[in-house]
């Protein structure tokens, strides 16, 4: 009778712990997709908002030229307009999400882009002391060092102000901007807190009205001080006087450009230091210059410059 009553309970127990573990089971695995359901609900996450954003294909379609973009979020990390989604419209971002990046960008980001910013993800993070309803962004982030960067647009999602931006793209502002989850006290505000995420127009871009040119040229004076000031700006809107650029190819890998210059100088690309790039000025093979301490800067003579950068790495022998 005993020994009965003992496995009778013994089994219940067992179905018991089996149910328990079954129940903790679901609820533990169920975390991410509960995230991810919070994330697109009150995010805006969605593969239309993220690849199919009219604006920002209007964007790209409209300005042919070469530029960079940085994105500011309210939630720079699960957001619908974080830096690496850029690239889907064919934007290059100034930063972004990469385990691997060069260590010098890494440092000059971090020093003089944003502080706040840090290992696999330099990103523009929004001070936490500043209200989003009134972002001055020239107090918290380098608009010099992002001009020179090449960026010539800040995407994001509340509205921003500087004297140093255009609004592109504005959309009616609405304190739904700035609602979170655990604000929301009704059903009617819980509806148009998921219409306004939901809805692609509402993104702010703003054009950085002193962004440089991806290529410029700066007399030896410029060169010999590497100070970022402006000197250097002013340097750069005379450069379109003193070059006449074409850009014959543009390329991950391979840059080809033909240019006549009134001056003897240098030229600065703003793009990533790298010993792995060459250059050949001419069809003589030339010397890459680091300046203002992450670009590149060959020296040009007066007249007609044929110039050819290329990647030059180990793999490549190998490949080819």
């Amino acid at each position: 009778m005993f020994y009965s009553f003992f496995l009778f309970n013994y089994k219940e127990l067992k179905k018991k712990n089996i149910v328990i573990i079954l129940i903790l089971f679901f609820c533990i695995t169920s975390i991410p997709k509960v995230k991810h359901f919070y994330y697109y609900l009150f995010n805006g996450i969605t593969y239309n908002n993220i690849y199919e954003n009219k604006i920002l294909i209007n964007l790209r379609k409209n300005d042919k030229n070469i530029f960079r973009v940085v994105t500011i979020s309210r939630n720079q990390i699960h957001s619908k307009i974080s830096q690496n989604i850029m690239a889907s419209y064919g934007l290059e971002s100034a930063g972004g999400y990469s385990s691997v990046h060069p260590k010098e960008f890494d440092t000059f980001w971090n020093k003089l882009v944003d502080k706040s910013s840090g290992g696999s993800r330099l990103y523009l993070y929004p001070r936490s002391d500043q209200k989003f309803y009134n972002y001055d962004f020239d107090s918290h982030h380098n608009i010099e060092i992002l001009s020179l960067l090449n960026v010539k647009y800040i995407i994001s999602d509340f509205p921003i102000i500087s004297k140093n931006l255009e609004a592109i793209h504005h959309p009616k502002q609405t304190n739904m901007i700035y609602k979170k989850a655990y604000e929301i006290k009704s059903v009617s505000e819980l509806i148009k807190k998921i219409k306004y995420e939901h809805d692609d127009k509402n993104i702010f871009i703003y054009k950085n009205i002193k962004y440089l040119n991806r290529f410029f040229f700066i007399n030896n004076s410029i060169f010999n001080n590497q100070k970022i000031n402006e000197k250097l700006f002013i340097a750069e809107k005379e450069s379109q006087n003193i070059i006449n650029l074409k850009i014959i190819k543009y390329t991950p890998d391979k840059i080809n450009l033909e240019i006549n210059s009134k001056e003897k100088g240098y030229l600065v690309v703003t793009n990533n230091f790298n010993n792995n790039w060459q250059v050949k000025i001419n069809n003589k093979k030339g010397e890459i210059n680091k300046v203002f301490k992450n670009f590149w800067a060959i020296e040009i003579n007066k007249g007609f410059n044929k110039i050819d950068f290329f990647y030059d790495h180990l793999y490549k022998k190998f490949i080819n």
